[in-house]
C-alpha cells in the first residue's frame, strides 16, 4: 500500500515515469500551460471530470447496447437451433413410425409368402398325385384297349368260324 501512495504522489507531481493508457484521462497539469487561480483550476478540473464521466457513461451505454444486441442475436440463434432440433426430432419420430409400419408390412409379407409357399407345395403334391393317377388311368386304358382288341379279335374269329360253318352247312345242304 505504501508503494501505491508513493506512486500516486509522484503521478500527481508529474514525476511519474509511466504514461497513462489512452483510455485513462490525464489530469496532470501541462508544464507549458499558464497557471490559473485555484477556483478556475478547480472549475476546469470539474469540467474535465464531467466530460470524462459523460464519455465513460456514453461508452458504457454503447457497450450495454452492444451487449444487448449480442444477447438478442444469441437468443435468436438459440431459438432457431431449438426450432431445428424440434423439427429434427419430429422427423426422427416420423421416420421411426414409418420404419415400424414398414416392419409390420414386411412381417405380413413374410407370413403371406410362407402361406403361398405352403399352398404351392400342396398344389405341386396334388399335381404330382394327379399325374400319377393319370398315368395309372392311361395304363389301364391301354390294357383295356388291348383286352378289347383281343375280345374283338376272338369275336371276329368266332364269327368267321361260324360264317364258314354256315357256308359249309348251306353248301352241304344244297
Amino acid at each position: 500500500m505504501g508503494w501505491l501512495d508513493g506512486h500516486m504522489r509522484d503521478f500527481l507531481n508529474g514525476s511519474a515515469s509511466v504514461d497513462p493508457p489512452e483510455n485513462v484521462l490525464n489530469f496532470r497539469r501541462d508544464a507549458n500551460a499558464p497557471s490559473t487561480s485555484g477556483a478556475a483550476a478547480a472549475l476546469d478540473l470539474v469540467s474535465q471530470l464531467a466530460e470524462a464521466v459523460k464519455s465513460i457513461r456514453d461508452r458504457a451505454n454503447e457497450s450495454e447496447l452492444w451487449a444487448k444486441s449480442l444477447a438478442e442475436k444469441a437468443i435468436e440463434k438459440l431459438e432457431l437451433a431449438d426450432a431445428r432440433i424440434q423439427s429434427a426430432e419430429a422427423a426422427r419420430q416420423k421416420a421411426e413410425e414409418d420404419l415400424q409400419a414398414v416392419k409390420a408390412r414386411l412381417e405380413e409379407s413374410e407370413t403371406e409368402l410362407i402361406r403361398a409357399a405352403s399352398r404351392i407345395a400342396t398344389a405341386e403334391a396334388q399335381a404330382a398325385s394327379a399325374n400319377d393317377r393319370a398315368i395309372a388311368i392311361e395304363r389301364r386304358a391301354i390294357d383295356a384297349e388291348k383286352a378289347f382288341k383281343q375280345v374283338a379279335e376272338a369275336i371276329r374269329a368266332q364269327l368267321i368260324g361260324l360264317n364258314n360253318n354256315i357256308i359249309k352247312c348251306r353248301a352241304s345242304a344244297a
